[in-house]
């Protein structure tokens, strides 16, 4: 029997919330996973400097991640939009299209970072062993850019369609695969980072592949279709994805310069820093996941001029990202030993990282929380505002915060990071009356705007 997907206009805020988001929970922490077990099979069998020159391959994967976002999230609040209104007809014309632009946008990217990678890591303050373990990641991991971002794109439109449970069992295969084929590549035949980088991108094969076909065949308004690009797409596409890009670009530029500064501490430095990124990346991914299903929601109300829904849909997201993170953050603060074991057995990284988890473990349920703000401006029009705050905390208040800090050791360096997001957190809550006047706007010639 053909499961249907959740009708995402009519049921209960609360159900929606549990439908989409605890798969997109695991999904998310699944996705995030991919980097950490190539992070955790590199340093448990090549040694420190493999997990040192993660951190430098890190800025490459977010800067990938940030593309596939470009028109995946922007294409998943469009399709949103329309099938809220039940037009099928430009939902799937949005989807087909989208396909078109993310392989060719993965292909170009592939090349031009395959070409340049040698350059790239060479900006660094690098031992031989770890720059030549970043090239090699960076260059295998280009040629593989297509199936990494076609990945992304089918299972985005399986969640937005409601098929939250079947984008769940496609990315639990995927990182299953990950694993299995990491211990086999470098465990059993010890290829190195060749062996990590095919373990990841053969995976990532198997999920686009089994998302693609289950799209085709199961999807109730989404058809793929061969339509030609018009600049309505680019329009509508392009500033509803910007907010993700934005921040996936200016967090891959942060990453990097963080890195180049952390370089100058040693490679242990540079471990400790994989390590941080490694945690609020799977950590932020589970509040991500609420926000995102949240989205989806917001974006189906927006669609349907559904104003209550809306802002019911967002207040009790933000209730619970804020619970969630300050659960999932309790490790980090009374023991980040334990957490650190996971990854490496180096003394020199586990006593550098007991206060940058502290610190992270105790600002993360604030960002989360303001962030679901953020999210929320996207449908309704406010994805400009939505991407200059995260420009401000990213660049307007990290890099001057870093270039501070960086004078009074590694601890302070680190730091910058949280206490830029921290920042931006407070100036998202000095703008919710601005946030309010929008979506009384947006809703106000709704007949669904009260109820």
């Amino acid at each position: 029997m053909v499961k249907k997907s959740l009708d995402l206009n009519t049921c209960g805020v609360f159900k929606g919330i549990l439908k989409l988001g605890v798969p997109a929970v695991i999904t998310a922490l699944f996705d995030e996973i991919n980097g950490v077990v190539d992070t955790i099979f590199m340093g448990q069998f090549l040694g420190e400097s493999a997990v040192a020159s993660m951190s430098i391959v890190m800025p490459f994967l977010v800067f990938a991640s940030a593309l596939a976002f470009l028109f995946c999230e922007g294409a998943s609040i469009s399709i949103g939009r329309y099938l809220g209104a039940e037009d099928y007809e430009n939902s799937s014309k949005t989807a087909s299209l989208t396909i078109k632009a993310t392989l060719a946008a993965s292909i170009i990217l592939g090349i031009i970072c395959f070409s340049f990678a040698k350059t790239m890591v060479g900006l660094f303050h690098l031992d031989a062993q770890t720059a030549m373990y970043s090239v090699k990641y960076i260059r295998y991991f280009s040629l593989g850019l297509p199936l990494f971002m076609s990945s992304f794109l089918f299972i985005k439109f399986l969640y937005t369609e409601g098929f939250s449970g079947q984008t769940l069992r496609l990315t639990i295969i995927q990182v299953a695969a990950n694993i299995i084929l990491n211990w086999i590549f470098l465990g059993f035949f010890g290829w190195g980072v060749e062996g990590a980088v095919a373990g990841t991108l053969i995976s990532f094969l198997l999920q686009a592949v089994l998302a693609a076909t289950f799209l085709i065949k199961r999807s109730n308004h989404i058809k793929i279709k061969n339509v030609k690009f018009d600049k309505a797409y680019f329009k509508e596409i392009v500033p509803l994805g910007l907010p993700s890009f934005f921040t996936m670009i200016l967090l891959a530029v942060t990453i990097t310069i963080q890195s180049k500064i952390i370089s100058g501490f040693g490679s242990s430095a540079l471990g400790v820093q994989t390590i941080f990124e490694n945690i609020f990346s799977v950590f932020s991914s589970i509040s991500t996941g609420i926000m995102n299903a949240a989205l989806v929601l917001m974006a189906y109300s927006t669609g349907a001029g559904n104003r209550k829904r809306f802002m019911e849909t967002l207040k009790k997201s933000a209730v619970i990202v804020f619970i969630t993170s300050v659960i999932i953050n309790l490790p980090l603060v009374f023991c980040p030993d334990i957490v650190g074991l996971v990854f490496t057995e180096s003394a020199n990284i586990l006593d550098k990282l007991k206060i940058p988890m502290l610190i992270l473990g105790l600002t993360s349920p604030f960002i989360f929380t303001t962030n679901t703000i953020l999210f929320a401006m996207q449908p309704i029009g406010m994805e400009k505002t939505s991407t200059l705050i995260f420009a401000l905390q990213q660049l307007v208040l990290f890099v001057p915060l870093i270039l501070i800090l960086k004078n009074y050791g590694f601890n302070q360096t680190m730091a910058a990071q949280p206490s830029a997001e921290v920042i931006g957190g407070f100036i998202t809550l000095a703008i919710i009356p601005v946030f309010m006047k929008t979506v009384k706007k947006r809703f106000a010639n709704s007949t669904h705007g009260e109820e």
